[in-house]
């Protein structure tokens, strides 16, 4: 049993009271993503892709001169 004493009042409540109220604040249906969601997502993908891109020529690029330098 959990207790919170709060401005001279004491509440009292079990772990159990408090998790079936947690649970019924979610939902554990899928639903469909909005058309706003699916385009911040393609967006999301299309900029990290291109990073991974960058990234991955620079790494080469690197690698080149360290072998060049050898």
């Amino acid at each position: 049993m959990a207790t919170l004493k709060n401005g001279g009042k004491k509440y009292s409540a079990t772990v159990s009271t408090l998790l079936q109220k947690a649970k019924q604040a979610t939902s554990s249906a899928p639903r469909m993503l909005t058309a706003s969601e699916k385009a911040s997502l393609g967006q999301h993908a299309r900029e990290t892709s291109v990073m991974m891109r960058a990234m991955v020529k620079q790494g080469k690029a690197q690698s080149k001169q360290t072998q060049e330098v050898q």
